[in-house]
């Protein structure tokens, strides 16, 4: 059976080594997660570096730096999970 985000939600059942052995891609993960953060974005009211954090390339790269395991949880691309990270990235961007 299919359902929209079916693929999603597998993903982040699996470790990256089940992930691979599907099709999926570190890559296609991140994809999923950028076009997910839009929604999360509509959602942080108070955001002190919003146009930094709104830029895919700042988010694509602050996505490819994060440990394996802080990847794995937000590879769920669940939009509670993405406004956090957003808040921690402009937090960060706040400390030099």
């Amino acid at each position: 059976m299919s359902w929209p985000g079916g693929a999603v939600l597998r993903d982040f059942a699996h470790g990256p080594g089940e992930r691979g052995a599907h099709g999926a891609s570190p890559g296609g993960d991140i994809e999923a997660i950028l076009r997910q953060l839009p929604q999360a974005l509509s959602l942080a009211g108070d955001l002190k570096h919003r146009d930094v954090v709104a830029d895919p390339s700042f988010q694509r790269e602050r996505l490819l730096a994060l440990a394996p395991v802080s990847f794995k949880y937000v590879s769920g691309a669940c939009t509670a999970v993405l406004l956090e990270k957003l808040y921690d990235w402009d937090r960060q961007l706040g400390h030099p």
